[in-house]
């Protein structure tokens, strides 16, 4: 099986994919915009209403006009309910979230904050909680005539009628979201979303791989007086700024040594890459610091460029199922399943070079890569010793079968060697 799309490149520039993370993972930006565009609507609506004055629904055959007490205590109404039932939206939030926390662990909780159900259904209630509320302020209150909005109304009983549908379908959701095979299965569309969009991570143009590049870098990084550039802030490494670091490598003639990649975590003031001009001479101390803002970090780690995170997700779900208190193989071995599909996909991409080329074909990085080695034995060892300490011998027996799987997907002579040499490994470690 060959697969299609070797050489990937990002849609979004990686400053804006890191942003684009930041707001997907968080439980205010979908609920902010639903309010201002609560608050437009509501604008809006009594505009036409106060346009129109009685030629409004009232006009329509079989509809008799609303009067301002009947219209005040409908709109009373509905923003008590509103109230009421955001809060128990909110508590059966905060609920799933410690169940996950606990079962699942805590770096899982970012899956369950980006989940859009979740947002859509705090979005539509704070949405017509807010509406309902400014068209409640507004009724009698225009040059002190009895003035009431019967189109503002009639929008705002239907926006609760439609958020008792999404209430409905969020409390469905929250309790098919929290089963296992649903988190499971969260967490490998976000790995194969990493493997198909952000893998390989492109710094510059991949290179073919020539050895007499990766001389090129190291003989230049050789000479006395490389400018050591040093983290400016400490926490996990989201993201390489990977466009302006290529730009400050052209623009200054500079050959780098990446230090680092995504996942590392960062100590402020140590070396995180090393600089010098091509030809040997000393970096500019201004091209120092702006190398140094290439990198952003944060309090945890993002599937952004890190194609380890959402392995490293997956095998703490299946220690965790693995563990002496729960005791569930058949966890374990959907995680096994997973991982094994992804690992299965990855076999037939072309992995990058750890050389990095600009658009003129100059070497200028030398950026650390994960390996295919490594991210098998990432996936599936730990789970493997942790089989063997609980003796589930039906989770060793289907890392096996993933590990078979993968020998017999890829094309590639080298990954066929590890996946059977890591098989044949975990088997005698049973033993």
């Amino acid at each position: 099986m060959r697969y299609k799309g070797a050489r990937v490149k990002l849609k979004l520039p990686s400053l804006v994919s890191n942003l684009v993370d930041r707001v997907r993972t968080s439980l205010w930006f979908v609920p902010a915009l639903a309010m201002v565009g609560a608050l437009v609507l509501a604008g809006i609506s009594l505009r036409v209403d106060a346009a129109t004055g009685k030629k409004t629904l009232s006009a329509l055959p079989g509809i008799d006009r609303v009067g301002v007490e009947t219209a005040q205590t409908i709109l009373s109404t509905l923003v008590g309910s509103l109230m009421t039932v955001i809060g128990v939206v909110f508590s059966i939030t905060v609920v799933s979230l410690t169940l996950a926390s606990s079962q699942f662990g805590p770096r899982l909780l970012r899956n369950f904050l980006r989940d859009r159900v979740t947002q859509l259904c705090f979005a539509a209630l704070l949405g017509t909680f807010l509406y309902s509320l400014v068209v409640f302020v507004a009724i009698g209150g225009q040059d002190d005539q009895r003035f009431v909005p019967e189109i503002s109304l009639a929008a705002a009983v239907l926006m609760a009628v439609g958020s008792v549908g999404v209430v409905s379908y969020f409390v469905h959701h929250v309790g098919a979201g929290i089963q296992v095979s649903s988190v499971v299965a969260s967490v490998a569309d976000e790995l194969a979303g990493t493997v198909e969009s952000l893998f390989p991570e492109p710094i510059g143009q991949p290179s073919e791989d020539r050895p007499a590049d990766r001389d090129v870098i190291r003989a230049a990084l050789a000479v006395p007086g490389v400018a050591t550039v040093a983290a400016k802030r400490g926490g996990y490494l989201r993201v390489v700024r990977t466009e302006l670091l290529m730009d400050l490598a052209a623009k200054h003639d500079l050959v780098i040594d990446l230090l680092v990649r995504p996942g590392a975590f960062l100590v402020a003031g140590l070396p995180v890459m090393r600089a010098v001009g091509r030809r040997g001479e000393p970096a500019p101390a201004a091209a120092v610091d702006e190398l140094a803002g290439t990198l952003i970090t944060g309090t945890e780690r993002t599937s952004v460029q890190d194609l380890e995170f959402p392995f490293d997700q997956l095998v703490e779900v299946a220690l965790r199922a693995l563990s002496p208190g729960i005791n569930d193989p058949r966890t374990a071995i959907n995680c096994v399943d997973r991982i094994g599909e992804a690992i299965a996909r990855l076999s037939g991409r072309r992995f990058p070079s750890d050389v990095r080329c600009d658009e003129d074909g100059e070497p200028r990085v030398l950026a650390p890569i994960v390996s295919f080695g490594a991210l098998l034995r990432t996936g599936f060892v730990r789970i493997a010793r942790a089989a063997r300490r609980a003796e589930a011998r039906e989770v060793t027996a289907a890392i096996g079968r993933a590990l078979r799987r993968v020998a017999t997907v890829t094309e590639d002579v080298g990954r066929r060697r590890l996946s059977a040499g890591l098989a044949r490994e975990l088997a005698g470690r049973r033993e």
